[in-house]
């Protein structure tokens, strides 16, 4: 939380891929409410200070819940104190924000692209302000109604799966012996 989409995607643009689309488009990169240029911005440098003290502990899946319940209740604290209303931060604000944006700007429509988080927010885009989207490119998909909750719980599964999958079948398991032990140290 906190990043920015300038700094993020603006130097993408500054070679050869911007070259190959900037002939032919234009591209709005918009900083999001919340995000490191706007104000008031939701940047968290607890998280990332508490993700440099995690480094090399072992904790436990009730020990690592702890920590971040811990830290997130402080953030929100610290936000709260200041003002900030946290309830303006969802992704109907910024569908919305976004197709605010493009119409200030005169564009009646727009391609959009999804990255990360930005996949549920693109498909909020296909919900509400509706009839916006010529084209709509996700580079990943989360269900809107799950949201980020479900997409956690997914990857877990799936790496539960693939580790089942090597520790049942013994070619498998002979080549990356310990694969789920091994995946977890690491």
């Amino acid at each position: 939380p906190g990043m920015s989409n300038l700094e993020d995607f603006v130097p993408t643009f500054d070679g050869p891929l911007g070259s190959l689309l900037l002939n032919e488009r234009d591209i709005v990169i918009i900083e999001l409410r919340g995000l490191k240029h706007s104000r008031p911005n939701l940047h968290t440098p607890e998280l990332a200070e508490l993700q440099m003290e995690l480094l090399g502990k072992h904790l436990t899946s009730d020990e690592l819940i702890s920590a971040y319940k811990e830290t997130i209740g402080s953030i929100y604290q610290r936000l709260t104190e200041q003002g900030v209303n946290l309830s303006a931060y969802n992704y109907w604000e910024t569908a919305n924000d976004i197709a605010f944006v493009m119409e200030e700007l005169g564009y009646d429509k727009f391609a959009l692209f999804g990255n990360s988080a930005g996949t549920i927010v693109a498909q909020y885009m296909l919900i509400e302000p509706a009839g916006k989207l010529s084209a709509l490119s996700l580079n990943a998909v989360v269900n809107v109604p799950a949201g980020f909750n479900r997409m956690c719980q997914s990857s877990i599964n799936k790496l539960e799966s693939i580790f089942a999958e090597f520790e049942g079948k013994s070619s498998y398991a002979s080549a990356s012996p310990d694969l789920k032990k091994r995946f977890l140290s690491t």
